[in-house]
C-alpha cells in the first residue's frame, strides 16, 4: 500500500460511510449516531465544546488544510457554506470564547454541518488523489491561508505554528487532528450522560 492507500484509510476513519469506501471503523457514524438536535447542541459546562462545535471545527481545520495551504484553491466553504450552516464567521474556531462556542453551537444548521463535512472530506479524496508528490512535499506559503482570514482573533499564534510547515505536515489536519477531536467528543457525550453504547 502506498501513502495514499494509507491517507486514505486513515481518513475514512474520521469521517462517515459517506466519505470513502474504506473498511474501517468510522468514528463519526459511532460518535454522533443516535443523538438529538438537542444533544448536538449540547455543553457539558460553560468552557466545553458541543458536538456541533467540534464537528464544524474538524470540517473546517480539513478544508483550510487541504484546499487552502495544500493546494491553493479555493475552500469548499466558500461554496456559500456560511450561509447553508447558518453561521457568520469563516475562522477555524480555535480560540473562540466561551459566549461564541454557545453561539454557535446553537445558530448552526446541523443537517448543513453534516453536509458540509462530508462535501469537505469527498473534497479531500479528490485532491489527495491527484496531488503530485513534490507539491505536497513543498514548503506551503503562509499567505495561502492567511489570506483566506481563517485564523480568527485569538488564533495568531496558530499561523505562526503552520509557517514552517510542508504540505505533508497539513495531512495531519484531515486525519489526527480529527482523531483527538473524536476523542474530546466521547468524552463530551459520557458528560452529557449519553456515552456510548446508550
Amino acid at each position: 500500500m502506498d501513502w495514499r492507500g494509507v491517507f486514505f484509510q486513515q481518513h475514512a476513519g474520521t469521517h462517515s460511510t459517506a466519505v470513502g469506501t474504506e473498511s474501517v471503523v468510522r468514528y463519526e457514524d459511532i460518535v454522533l449516531g443516535g443523538l438529538s438536535d438537542a444533544q448536538m447542541r449540547l455543553r457539558p459546562a460553560d468552557d466545553q465544546n458541543s458536538l456541533a462545535w467540534l464537528v464544524w471545527h474538524m470540517a473546517r481545520c480539513e478544508d483550510v488544510a487541504v484546499n487552502a495551504a495544500i493546494a491553493g484553491q479555493d475552500q469548499v466553504f466558500e461554496d456559500g457554506w456560511a450561509a447553508k450552516m447558518g453561521v457568520e464567521r469563516a475562522d477555524i474556531g480555535t480560540g473562540m470564547t466561551p459566549d461564541e462556542v454557545a453561539d454557535l453551537s446553537e445558530r448552526i444548521d446541523l443537517d448543513a454541518l453534516v453536509a458540509y463535512r462530508h462535501a469537505v472530506g469527498l473534497q479531500t479524496r479528490d485532491v489527495i488523489a491527484t496531488i503530485d508528490d513534490e507539491q505536497l512535499q513543498a514548503p506551503v506559503d503562509p499567505d495561502r491561508y492567511r489570506r483566506a482570514a481563517v485564523l480568527g482573533e485569538h488564533a495568531g499564534w496558530v499561523g505562526d505554528f503552520w509557517a514552517p510547515w510542508h504540505g505533508t505536515d497539513f495531512l495531519y489536519l484531515a486525519t489526527g487532528h480529527s482523531y483527538q477531536h473524536w476523542g474530546e467528543a466521547i468524552t463530551v457525550r459520557a458528560l452529557g450522560g449519553f456515552s456510548l453504547g446508550h
